[in-house]
């Protein structure tokens, strides 16, 4: 059994249907990306990290803007942001295990953060507000949704 098959709509026809727009969940990932590139940013700057902190967040808040316009590059970008949150997860799992047992809020916060991250590349690749947004197709789940 197949899943429903994508239909293709012009960029001015996916602007104009009410989902061409960003809700409530697509703001709330622009948040979560300006939110999270802000805090390494300053991470960078007043905390001494690595510059690949500053350049990242630098990434993060710009994937924000994006999303927040709804320019179609910005979903690579925010996808390929979460992933590496999600994949620094394997590393952080190392450094939080030699934290001593008295910080117990970090472990807790870097497996919050992959679990959001997690949740918003499902959303950005799933979700038929971004596919409409970002890609400009929807899914036709029945024959006549396919033949509009």
């Amino acid at each position: 059994m197949r899943g429903a098959p994508w239909v293709q709509v012009t960029p001015s026809e996916a602007a104009a249907h009410p989902k061409g727009r960003p809700g409530l969940v697509l703001w709330l990932v622009a948040g979560w990306f300006a939110a999270t590139g802000a805090f390494e940013v300053v991470l960078a700057i007043w905390a001494g990290a690595s510059i690949w902190w500053a350049f990242f967040g630098g990434l993060a808040l710009v994937a924000a803007l994006g999303l927040a316009i709804g320019a179609p590059w910005s979903l690579v970008l925010a996808v390929l942001l979460a992933a590496r949150q999600v994949i620094g997860l394997a590393r952080d799992v190392k450094l939080v295990g030699s934290i001593a047992v008295t910080d117990q809020l970090l472990p807790l916060l870097v497996l919050g953060q992959a679990v959001v991250a997690a949740g918003v590349v499902f959303y950005l690749l799933e979700g038929d507000r971004p596919n409409l947004i970002f890609r400009h197709r929807y899914r036709a789940y029945s024959e006549a949704d396919h033949d509009a």
